[in-house]
C-alpha cells in the first residue's frame, strides 16, 4: 500500500511519456509529434509546475490525475491496495475515508 500524490504523477510525466512514445517521430492526433512534446515537457521545472501546465502540453489530464477504481473519478491523489502491479487498484482518499469509517462502525456493532 502507498500513497501517489498528484506531485509524484508530475514528476514522473516525461518518464512515463517516452515510455509510452519511444519514438520521437510519430505523429499523434493533435499534429504534434511525440519528440515535439516531449521537448516541451522537458522544458518545465517538474517540482514547480502545475498541472495545468502538464495538461496544456499534452491535452488531456490523464498524465496528472488518476481514476480512482471505487467511485471512477479522475483525482489528484490515489491510494494504491494490492501487491503486484497487475493485481493494484487505486482509490481516492475521499473513498478510503468512506471504508475506514464503515470499517469503524462495523466494528462497534
Amino acid at each position: 500500500m502507498r500513497i501517489i500524490r498528484q506531485r509524484d504523477m508530475i514528476r514522473g510525466v516525461r518518464a512515463r511519456w517516452r515510455k509510452q512514445y519511444p519514438d520521437d517521430g510519430r505523429q499523434l492526433a493533435c499534429g504534434e509529434s511525440a519528440g515535439d512534446v516531449f521537448a516541451r515537457l522537458s522544458g518545465l521545472d517538474l517540482e514547480t509546475c502545475s498541472a495545468a501546465d502538464v495538461e496544456e502540453i499534452i491535452g488531456n489530464d490523464t498524465w496528472t490525475t488518476a481514476a480512482c477504481s471505487e467511485c471512477g473519478r479522475s483525482v489528484p491523489d490515489v491510494v494504491t491496495l494490492g501487491e503486484a502491479r497487475d493485481s493494484e487498484i487505486e482509490v481516492c482518499l475521499p473513498c478510503i475515508g468512506r471504508a475506514a469509517a464503515l470499517a469503524q462502525k462495523s466494528d462497534s456493532l
